[in-house]
């Protein structure tokens, strides 16, 4: 007797019943979209939760050891501090100087690392 559990088979089953429920939905390769995008798009999100949870304790633990309030008021118990920090980073614009030059002025951070690493 084979007692293995097969996820995919019962995600076919459940999207066939709901088939037969509501006849005017048909999942038949939708099904298979969803089956194959469920596991990253889970992924990414936990993901992304423990970044977010790491980075409120990091705050709330550096905050305490330096005896300080910290970014607390940025929403229920500072947790939109990390949100409004990544958000910055994202839309943040480079500014190159008119006066620079444009190719060394990019690829300056670049060379210091590639060194860094090489030193």
């Amino acid at each position: 007797m084979n007692n293995d559990i097969n996820l995919y088979a019962s995600w076919i089953k459940f999207c066939d019943f709901l088939n037969l429920l509501v006849p005017s939905i048909n999942l038949g390769g939708f099904a298979k979209i969803i089956w194959i995008l469920l596991p990253i798009v889970i992924l990414l999100l936990g993901a992304t939760l423990g970044v977010l949870v790491a980075v409120w304790l990091e705050r709330k633990i550096s905050a305490g050891v330096q005896q300080r309030i910290g970014p607390e008021y940025a929403g229920p118990m500072g947790v939109l501090q990390a949100l409004a920090d990544g958000l910055k980073l994202i839309l943040k614009e480079i500014v190159i100087p008119r006066t620079s030059n444009s190719f060394i002025f990019i690829l300056s951070p670049y060379l210091t690392f590639v060194l860094s690493l090489l030193g």
